[in-house]
């Protein structure tokens, strides 16, 4: 899900930054700046899907799922 929302989002930002080049707008787009961004992202979406499943796994089955 991480892949997919950040995906989502740098080709979301390309597509603005196109419409705004359009309507003549200056606007640059850095490849470095994305790369940098996309890893970024991904390393908090892993971070913080991983730490509330390592923490639900050490709990009883019960307790973890709210019971």
């Amino acid at each position: 899900m991480t892949m997919v929302g950040v995906t989502v989002g740098v080709v979301i930002g390309v597509l603005i930054g196109a419409v705004l080049v359009l309507l003549g707008g200056a606007v640059v787009l850095s490849v470095s700046a994305m790369l940098l961004t996309f890893g970024c992202a991904v390393v908090m979406g892993l971070v913080f899907g991983w730490m509330p499943a390592r923490h639900a796994a050490r709990l009883e089955p019960v307790v973890a799922l709210g019971g």
